[in-house]
């Protein structure tokens, strides 16, 4: 299916925010969520001239009303899904964030070979895609922003992507 989407074009980059459901399975205090959810759209959404954002939260493990106040307290411009299929929006973003690498949806933009940053404000230990120079690490939101850049302009090798896939897939 992701072959078959067709991608469409934009001037500004475009990131999709893919949440993990860490609070919802008890990883994370409701408060972490919270904060990572703000400072992450915070960033992202005083770079709207540059950067265009999408959050896609879990289908069933995530509360939708609870991220739209979090994001509506932020920039309620930031459109926000839950029922649509991910693949179209992987598909027409230029860089996947997330908070972890532990989604079904994170691995989906890696078989799309897409770009990836993990915010890991809160320091909660090693990534394996982050290990693996898969996706890049932000541990701090100032940084967000310039990761972007970064990761925009030199992504990880088609082949170190396919290299992965074929070990843990």
């Amino acid at each position: 299916n992701i072959k078959n989407i067709s991608s469409t074009k934009s001037d500004k980059i475009r990131v999709l925010l893919v949440t993990a459901s860490l609070y919802e399975h008890g990883f994370w205090t409701k408060k972490q969520r919270d904060e990572i959810l703000e400072k992450t759209l915070s960033v992202l959404s005083k770079s709207k001239n540059d950067i265009s954002t999408i959050v896609k939260i879990h289908p069933t493990s995530e509360i939708l009303s609870d991220y739209q106040s979090i994001i509506n307290k932020v920039d309620s411009t930031i459109p926000i899904y839950q029922k649509e299929d991910i693949l179209s929006f992987i598909q027409n973003s230029d860089i996947i964030i997330s908070f972890s690498s532990f989604t079904s949806a994170i691995l989906q933009a890696v078989a799309d070979k897409k770009p990836i940053i993990i915010c890991n404000f809160h320091d909660l230990g090693n990534d394996f895609l982050v290990d693996s120079g898969i996706a890049l690490e932000c541990k701090d939101p100032k940084k967000l922003i310039s990761l972007i850049h970064e990761i925009k302009l030199n992504p990880p090798s088609i082949k170190k992507i396919d290299k992965f896939i074929t070990n843990y897939f």
